[in-house]
Protein backbone atom coordinates (compact mmCIF):
# COMPACT_ATOMS: atom_id res chain seq x y z
CA UNK A 1 0.00 0.00 0.00
CA UNK A 2 1.32 3.32 -0.61
CA UNK A 3 -0.19 6.98 0.71
CA UNK A 4 -2.15 7.81 -2.01
CA UNK A 5 -3.91 4.25 -2.01
CA UNK A 6 -5.07 5.89 1.37
CA UNK A 7 -7.09 8.40 -0.31
CA UNK A 8 -9.70 6.27 -1.52
CA UNK A 9 -11.07 5.06 1.86
CA UNK A 10 -11.44 8.82 3.67
CA UNK A 11 -13.03 11.24 2.10
CA UNK A 12 -13.04 13.70 5.44
CA UNK A 13 -10.09 12.38 7.08
CA UNK A 14 -12.11 10.45 9.36
CA UNK A 15 -12.30 6.80 9.54
CA UNK A 16 -14.04 5.13 6.35
CA UNK A 17 -11.70 2.31 6.39
CA UNK A 18 -10.06 0.21 9.75
CA UNK A 19 -6.76 -0.84 7.98
CA UNK A 20 -4.08 1.71 9.43
CA UNK A 21 -4.77 3.00 13.31
CA UNK A 22 -1.73 5.66 13.09
CA UNK A 23 1.96 6.16 11.81
CA UNK A 24 5.04 6.57 13.86
CA UNK A 25 8.12 7.31 11.81
CA UNK A 26 10.22 4.66 14.34
CA UNK A 27 9.51 2.34 16.47
CA UNK A 28 7.87 3.69 19.43
CA UNK A 29 7.91 0.72 21.34
CA UNK A 30 4.22 0.91 21.95
CA UNK A 31 3.87 -1.90 24.04
CA UNK A 32 6.45 -0.58 26.62
CA UNK A 33 3.22 1.04 28.46
CA UNK A 34 -0.20 1.84 27.73
CA UNK A 35 -1.41 4.79 25.63
CA UNK A 36 -4.52 5.74 25.33
CA UNK A 37 -6.38 5.67 21.37
CA UNK A 38 -5.49 2.30 20.50
CA UNK A 39 -1.75 3.03 21.18
CA UNK A 40 -1.39 6.14 19.10
CA UNK A 41 -1.09 8.48 21.97
CA UNK A 42 2.08 9.32 24.55
CA UNK A 43 2.52 6.98 26.82
CA UNK A 44 0.55 7.01 29.86
CA UNK A 45 2.48 7.57 33.47
CA UNK A 46 2.26 4.12 35.17
CA UNK A 47 -1.62 4.25 36.76
CA UNK A 48 -2.59 7.03 35.17
CA UNK A 49 -6.81 6.19 34.15
CA UNK A 50 -6.93 5.69 30.51
CA UNK A 51 -9.71 7.30 28.40
CA UNK A 52 -12.12 5.40 26.20
CA UNK A 53 -11.28 4.93 22.68
CA UNK A 54 -14.35 6.08 20.40
CA UNK A 55 -15.36 3.98 17.41
CA UNK A 56 -14.55 7.58 15.33
CA UNK A 57 -11.25 7.76 16.89
CA UNK A 58 -9.65 4.02 15.07
CA UNK A 59 -7.51 7.21 13.02
CA UNK A 60 -6.11 9.44 15.33
CA UNK A 61 -2.55 10.63 15.69
CA UNK A 62 -1.27 12.55 18.32
CA UNK A 63 0.99 14.79 16.01
CA UNK A 64 -1.99 16.33 13.91
CA UNK A 65 -5.36 15.61 16.11
CA UNK A 66 -3.22 16.82 19.97
CA UNK A 67 -0.20 18.65 18.79
CA UNK A 68 -1.84 20.33 15.24
CA UNK A 69 1.32 19.45 13.37
CA UNK A 70 1.23 19.19 9.60
CA UNK A 71 4.51 18.95 8.44
CA UNK A 72 7.51 16.75 8.86
CA UNK A 73 9.33 19.60 9.93
CA UNK A 74 7.63 20.00 13.04
CA UNK A 75 7.61 16.17 13.86
CA UNK A 76 11.50 16.80 13.48
CA UNK A 77 11.95 19.78 15.54
CA UNK A 78 9.72 17.65 18.54
CA UNK A 79 11.87 14.46 18.34
CA UNK A 80 14.69 16.43 18.32
CA UNK A 81 13.19 18.48 21.60
CA UNK A 82 12.92 15.53 23.57
CA UNK A 83 16.11 14.12 22.59
CA UNK A 84 15.04 11.77 20.02
CA UNK A 85 13.92 9.05 22.10
CA UNK A 86 11.64 7.05 20.14
CA UNK A 87 8.97 6.14 23.07
CA UNK A 88 8.34 9.55 23.02
CA UNK A 89 7.38 10.56 19.48
CA UNK A 90 4.30 11.50 18.43
CA UNK A 91 2.10 9.44 15.60
CA UNK A 92 0.49 10.45 12.45
CA UNK A 93 -3.50 9.48 11.88
CA UNK A 94 -3.52 7.39 9.12
CA UNK A 95 -6.12 9.54 7.31
CA UNK A 96 -4.32 11.84 5.13
CA UNK A 97 -1.58 11.40 2.11
CA UNK A 98 0.07 13.93 3.62
CA UNK A 99 0.75 12.41 7.24
CA UNK A 100 2.27 9.60 5.24
CA UNK A 101 4.55 11.48 3.36
CA UNK A 102 5.25 13.45 6.72
CA UNK A 103 6.67 10.03 8.49
CA UNK A 104 8.41 8.88 5.12
CA UNK A 105 10.44 12.36 4.87
CA UNK A 106 10.80 12.25 8.91
CA UNK A 107 12.25 8.74 9.13
CA UNK A 108 14.35 9.51 5.74
CA UNK A 109 15.53 13.10 7.92
CA UNK A 110 17.86 10.58 10.42
CA UNK A 111 19.90 8.37 8.30
CA UNK A 112 22.12 7.59 11.56
CA UNK A 113 18.87 5.92 12.74
CA UNK A 114 18.07 2.36 11.91
CA UNK A 115 15.18 1.60 13.87
CA UNK A 116 12.37 0.79 11.25
CA UNK A 117 9.12 2.66 11.67
CA UNK A 118 5.93 1.65 13.81
CA UNK A 119 2.70 1.53 12.27
CA UNK A 120 -0.33 0.29 14.39
CA UNK A 121 -3.33 -1.61 13.22
CA UNK A 122 -6.54 -2.32 14.89
CA UNK A 123 -6.58 -5.51 17.11
CA UNK A 124 -8.45 -8.57 16.03
CA UNK A 125 -10.30 -10.63 17.82
CA UNK A 126 -9.98 -14.10 16.15
CA UNK A 127 -6.59 -14.48 15.51
CA UNK A 128 -7.99 -16.61 12.15
CA UNK A 129 -8.83 -12.60 10.46
CA UNK A 130 -4.70 -11.82 10.88
CA UNK A 131 -3.37 -11.04 7.40
CA UNK A 132 -0.13 -11.61 7.24
CA UNK A 133 1.25 -13.66 4.11
CA UNK A 134 5.00 -13.67 5.19
CA UNK A 135 7.29 -11.96 7.65
CA UNK A 136 10.36 -10.60 6.28
CA UNK A 137 13.85 -9.63 7.69
CA UNK A 138 16.76 -7.56 6.46
CA UNK A 139 19.59 -10.25 5.63
CA UNK A 140 22.59 -8.10 7.02
CA UNK A 141 21.17 -6.60 10.38
CA UNK A 142 22.06 -9.04 13.56
CA UNK A 143 19.04 -10.14 15.16
CA UNK A 144 16.75 -9.81 12.34
CA UNK A 145 16.17 -13.51 12.02
CA UNK A 146 15.72 -14.19 14.87
CA UNK A 147 12.84 -11.45 15.18
CA UNK A 148 11.09 -12.91 12.14
CA UNK A 149 11.18 -16.39 14.19
CA UNK A 150 9.73 -15.17 16.99
CA UNK A 151 6.78 -13.55 15.04
CA UNK A 152 6.61 -16.85 12.73
CA UNK A 153 6.54 -18.81 16.04
CA UNK A 154 3.96 -16.96 17.94
CA UNK A 155 1.95 -16.46 15.21
CA UNK A 156 1.53 -20.80 14.62
CA UNK A 157 1.40 -21.24 18.04
CA UNK A 158 -2.12 -19.53 18.37
CA UNK A 159 -3.50 -21.25 15.08
CA UNK A 160 -2.50 -23.36 12.99
CA UNK A 161 -2.01 -20.72 10.74
CA UNK A 162 1.80 -20.91 9.27
CA UNK A 163 3.48 -18.50 6.96
CA UNK A 164 6.98 -18.71 5.52
CA UNK A 165 10.26 -16.12 6.44
CA UNK A 166 11.64 -14.14 3.84
CA UNK A 167 15.37 -12.71 3.47
CA UNK A 168 16.01 -9.01 2.12
CA UNK A 169 18.93 -8.43 1.32
CA UNK A 170 19.28 -4.22 -0.03
CA UNK A 171 22.89 -4.91 -0.98
CA UNK A 172 22.06 -7.37 -3.50
CA UNK A 173 21.29 -6.95 -7.39
CA UNK A 174 17.56 -6.50 -7.31
CA UNK A 175 17.06 -9.79 -8.95
CA UNK A 176 18.47 -11.70 -6.02
CA UNK A 177 17.38 -9.49 -2.83
CA UNK A 178 14.50 -11.93 -1.42
CA UNK A 179 15.45 -15.19 -0.63
CA UNK A 180 13.81 -18.16 1.50
CA UNK A 181 15.77 -20.69 3.14
CA UNK A 182 14.30 -23.96 5.20
CA UNK A 183 16.88 -23.11 7.97
CA UNK A 184 15.26 -19.74 8.35
CA UNK A 185 11.90 -21.88 9.51
CA UNK A 186 10.65 -22.40 13.01
CA UNK A 187 7.14 -23.46 11.60
CA UNK A 188 7.31 -24.83 8.28
CA UNK A 189 4.76 -23.35 5.82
Amino acid sequence: MNPDDINKYYSDGQANWSGVNCLYPFDAYTVRKPRNYNGCDFERAPGAPGTPNPAHYIVWGSCDNKLGYTTAAQWNAHYQSNGQTEYSQCSWSSGKTSNWMAMIASHESFPAKTSWNEILVPTVGVIEDVLVMAFFYDANKPGARDDARAFQSKLASKKARRVPIYSINFNAAPSSRFGYSASDQIAYP
